[in-house]
């Protein structure tokens, strides 16, 4: 049978071993699982750089781009999937919140990730691609 001494101490030795390393037992459930990375390219004469993953949060996908992207220019981007060098009109996420700096995508659930290999930046307006992450 425990002692009450016995059990705080080992109730503050468990808490403090969590926080020696950074995290709390919430924080630890919350870890991300990265699914997919890649490094942008330009492409159509653009110049883009930095990565892109898909990643699993609290049971949700998302498409983040790191805080190392960037995107030169372009009057309508997008940000979708594509597969085998070809973008896929129906994996749209979103317009491109910003042309540099980390962002994210939230990605329906009901999508399976293994359907795609590279994430896309497309062009609407102009019908092309921007640049384009082939997933490692």
């Amino acid at each position: 049978m425990i002692d009450r001494r016995r059990f705080v101490f080992s109730a503050t030795a468990s808490a403090l071993g969590f926080l020696a390393i950074g995290k709390t037992p919430k924080a630890m459930a919350d870890d991300v699982e990265v699914r997919a990375k890649g490094m942008f390219t330009g492409r159509s004469g653009h110049v883009s750089s930095g990565a892109a993953r898909v990643i699993v949060e609290n049971d949700r996908i998302f498409v983040e781009l790191g805080d190392d992207f960037r995107l030169d220019s372009a009057p309508d981007p997008r940000v979708a999937f594509g597969r085998d060098g070809q973008y896929d009109r129906t994996s749209y996420l979103g317009a491109l919140q910003k042309l540099h700096g980390k962002q994210r995508y939230a990605v329906p659930v009901t999508w399976k990730i293994s359907n795609y290999d590279s994430v896309y930046l497309w062009c609407e307006l102009a019908n092309v691609p921007l640049a384009v992450a082939p997933f490692e």
